[in-house]
């Protein structure tokens, strides 16, 4: 199963975060066998057009 994950933390007012926490989740739903892509919102510039193109490209089954 083709698997997206999107983190849409925008807030960076006193140091930007790495999205550990939906790391791991991606991270094991990889190693259960599944493909992942994992979109990081916070480093985006134009959020709409990052998140149609990796659908279109992707493909997922799950967002």
């Amino acid at each position: 199963m083709r698997v997206l994950f999107i983190s849409a933390n925008r807030e960076d007012m006193n140091m930007p975060t790495l999205p550990m926490g939906l790391g791991c989740v991606a991270a094991a739903t990889q190693k259960a066998g599944h493909d992942v892509a994992f979109v990081d919102l916070l480093t985006t510039g134009d959020i709409g057009a990052v998140i149609e193109e990796t659908i279109n490209e992707f493909a997922p089954q799950v967002i």
